[in-house]
C-alpha cells in the first residue's frame, strides 16, 4: 500500500530540497507526500547529488546551509565543507595562500571569485607581483618557481640584444625579469617591436 511505502521512504534518509526555508536539502523525513510518490525525481541519497540537482548554482552554500541547520538541531554533522581544500589569499593573518578551511565566510559564499583548486592559481591572481609569487609559491614548503607567472614573460637582455623568457634555466630563459622591462606575449613580438632590425633575432 501506499502507507507502507511512504513510512519505508521517510525512514530511508533521503535528501530533498527545503524550498522556502533553509534553501539546502535536509533528510529529515518530512519531505512533502508529492515526494514520496516521485521519489526517484525529487530525492537523492546524498547531499551533494541533491544540492547539485536543485541548487545548482551555489552548491557550496547549499552544503554550508546544510550543516548549519543540522548543528542546530543538535546533531553534529559529517558533512565536509567541499571549500575546505580550496586555496583563498589569507591577508589578515600570513598574507599568503593557504587552504584548510579558514576562509572567511565571505569568500566562502563566493568561492569562484576568491578560492582556486591550486596554490599556483591563487598566487597568480593574489600575489603575482615580483617577490610575491616567489615567497607564496614557497610558503607551503615548496621551491620557488623557476618561471614567471604572467604569459608576457618576454624581454630584451640588452647586454647580448636577444629577446629572453623570464625564467631561470637553459636557453631561452634569460634570468627573472626586471620591475623596469617591458614584457611581451611571444618572442616574435618582442624581436618586432624591439630587434626589428636584426633578422635573426628570433631564431637566437
Amino acid at each position: 500500500t501506499y502507507a507502507a511505502v511512504n513510512a519505508y521512504i521517510v525512514g530511508t534518509g533521503f535528501f530533498y530540497p527545503a524550498w522556502g526555508y533553509l534553501e539546502t536539502c535536509i533528510s529529515d523525513g518530512n519531505q512533502g507526500p508529492y515526494m514520496n510518490r516521485d521519489h526517484g525525481s525529487w530525492l537523492y541519497g546524498n547531499l551533494i547529488s541533491c544540492c547539485q540537482r536543485y541548487y545548482g548554482w551555489d552548491v557550496v552554500g547549499c552544503t554550508q546551509r546544510n550543516a548549519e541547520a543540522t548543528l542546530i538541531s543538535g546533531t553534529i554533522s559529517s558533512i565536509v565543507d567541499p571549500t575546505d581544500i580550496l586555496y583563498f589569499p589569507d591577508w589578515e593573518r600570513t598574507d599568503t595562500c593557504i587552504n584548510g578551511g579558514a576562509a572567511p565566510a565571505y569568500m566562502k559564499d563566493d568561492a569562484d571569485l576568491w578560492m582556486y583548486e591550486t596554490l599556483l592559481d591563487c598566487c597568480k591572481v593574489h600575489y603575482g607581483w615580483e617577490g610575491g609569487f616567489d615567497s607564496c609559491m614557497s610558503s607551503q614548503g615548496g621551491d620557488p618557481p623557476t618561471r614567471s607567472p604572467i604569459s608576457e614573460s618576454w624581454y630584451v637582455d640588452w647586454g647580448n640584444f636577444v629577446c629572453v623568457e623570464s625564467c631561470e634555466g637553459a636557453s631561452p630563459c634569460g634570468g627573472r625579469h626586471e620591475p623596469w622591462d617591458i614584457l611581451h606575449g611571444s618572442k616574435l613580438q618582442c624581436c618586432q617591436i624591439h630587434l626589428w632590425w636584426k633578422v635573426d633575432c628570433v631564431e637566437l
